[in-house]
């Protein structure tokens, strides 16, 4: 008894969780989104030689040369954020194959933006020390926003014990994300924001705070140190920098205050009883403000000089904004000095 089978498999595709509908023809899914394919092959007329083999394919909607791939286990897309395009089809044993059927997807991998701004992280160097009730302020945004999250844990870069501050449901930029009352608190916090999409992608950004009363923690200089100091910044590396705008200078101190270095600075004169050394390659003159970058450049207002410098970490000059007449203007001033000296004793007699 010979039976004849002309008729394909029926296939048909599942698709797991995470998923969202955005509309009812958009289904929003994530990396993480797992993909099955079934198939039978249904007797017709009694005949049915049973399902061989599927196969399927991934297109974006841009022209793309993907191949077919034989079915073996569920799957899962990857690749930039976009509409992706699933086709499959299956086969029977006497190599009937259906006509390609199509899926579309919008594959979301991309966690949302969580970031806190305030208060500001306390690792080391200067800190801002907090108590009572505040706003914590930050940024939650998606553009497949669900939600996000505030909470805090006792001591710094906590891993567990984390206790509920607040929530929401709207995305928020630069924004308060919820009050935090530290009333019952003391020493060190993690504060930790955490953000999550329609399709559970998710990111934190946590930062150590320093709950408590203002006390002195490090005393830096003194008349025999700086003379008017008026600039200071933290680096990454916890050491600390001073524009100390009367001396001319730049000081380096580490986090525990030990001195480092000095950029700038003057030569001993006649009026100067505390004489402070001098970076040959550098001529500050009454720098008001400093900064750090990531990379341990130093920015430096060098005012005196109506200049903006940017130095490496031993303090080469790297960039030069501003006015550049630096070495006529000290030579000006030398000569200045100079003839004010000699009118002085002048002045004196013999």
């Amino acid at each position: 008894d010979i039976q004849s089978d002309a008729t394909p498999p029926l296939s048909a595709l599942s698709i797991g969780s995470p998923q969202f509908a955005l509309s009812a023809s958009t289904l929003l899914v994530s990396s993480r989104t797992t993909f099955s394919l079934t198939a039978v092959d249904p007797p017709v007329r009694g005949a049915a030689s049973g399902v061989k083999d599927s196969f399927w394919r991934v297109l974006d909607l841009l022209p793309s040369t993907a191949t077919f791939q034989a079915y073996a286990a569920p799957f899962s897309l990857s690749g930039s954020d976009a509409v992706k395009v699933i086709e499959f089809y299956s086969r029977d044993n006497v190599l009937n194959a259906e006509t390609p059927k199509s899926a579309a997807v919008l594959l979301d991998s991309t966690p949302p933006e969580a970031v806190l701004l305030s208060p500001t992280s306390c690792d080391a160097g200067i800190c801002r020390v907090v108590r009572g009730r505040f706003p914590v302020l930050g940024t939650a945004r998606d553009l497949h926003f669900a939600s996000y999250t505030l909470e805090a844990a006792p001591g710094k870069d906590a891993a567990a014990g984390f206790a509920f501050i607040s929530s929401g449901t709207v995305a928020l930029s630069s924004a308060a994300l919820g009050v935090w009352d530290t009333g019952a608190l003391s020493g060190w916090q993690t504060l930790r924001l955490t953000g999550t999409d329609q399709v559970q992608n998710a990111a934190s950004s946590a930062l150590n705070v320093f709950v408590g009363d203002p006390a002195t923690l490090l005393v830096l200089g003194g008349h025999e140190t700086f003379n008017m100091p008026e600039g200071v910044a933290v680096g990454t590396d916890g050491n600390i920098y001073v524009a100390d705008r009367d001396n001319n200078r730049v000081a380096v101190f580490s986090s525990t205050g030990a001195f480092l270095a000095s950029f700038g600075g003057r030569e001993r004169d006649e009026d100067d009883d505390h004489p402070r050394s001098s970076t040959a390659t550098l001529r500050l003159k009454q720098p008001s403000a400093v900064a750090v970058d990531g990379a341990g450049s130093i920015y430096v207002a060098d005012t005196g000089h109506h200049r903006l410098l940017k130095l490496s970490p031993a303090g080469a000059v790297l960039l030069d904004l501003g006015r550049r007449k630096v070495e006529r203007e000290d030579d000006d001033d030398d000569k200045e000095k100079a003839e004010r000296n000699a009118q002085f004793k002048a002045g004196a007699g013999p």
